[in-house]
């Protein structure tokens, strides 16, 4: 019996959440210290189509909280690392990595595929509301993780609609 790596996902999803998963094209948009970690997650979970957006290149201060982060890849962009990483965890996954910062200029282009669900770790205000808007237009349902810099006390962190 083939030992694939999303068994153990299986016995909680059964084979059809399973094919659901593979079938699913995610947009995850911010690739550091909360869409790394995000995107690691869907891939290892077993979805099969992901696009990443970031337009940084990996820094020293990126080391102490994101996956890209690393000193072997300091200065490489963060999109590139991240997709390294992702085949390297599944070799048959299919990934669209964007150098790009979301925006109005770049949204259309971004959107260009259909995607079933979209992931919003965006840093810049302006663009997760362009985000969101988009996603509401799209009827894309949309999962947004807001900032948590200089907030320290995880009692505080919510979990609500907007």
């Amino acid at each position: 019996m083939e030992n694939k790596f999303t068994t153990r996902t299986a016995l909680i999803l059964g084979e059809d959440g399973i094919k659901k998963l593979q079938n699913s094209h995610v947009l995850v948009i911010g690739v550091g210290g909360v869409g790394s970690f995000f995107a690691e997650a869907l891939v290892r979970a077993g979805v099969g189509n992901i696009t990443i957006v970031d337009y940084a290149k990996v820094e020293v201060t990126d080391i102490n909280r994101q996956l890209p982060g690393l000193t072997s890849t300091l200065g490489k962009d963060k999109v590139e690392v991240v997709k390294e990483r992702l085949l390297d965890i599944n070799n048959n996954l299919n990934i669209n990595a964007i150098k790009a910062t979301f925006n109005h200029e770049t949204s259309d282009e971004i959107f260009n595929n259909k995607y079933d669900y979209v992931a919003d770790a965006i840093d810049m205000v302006s663009s997760k509301i362009h985000l969101v808007q988009e996603c509401i237009k799209r009827n894309i349902p949309i999962i947004s993780s807001m900032g948590m810099g200089n907030k320290l006390d995880p009692t505080k962190i919510e979990v609500s609609d907007i």
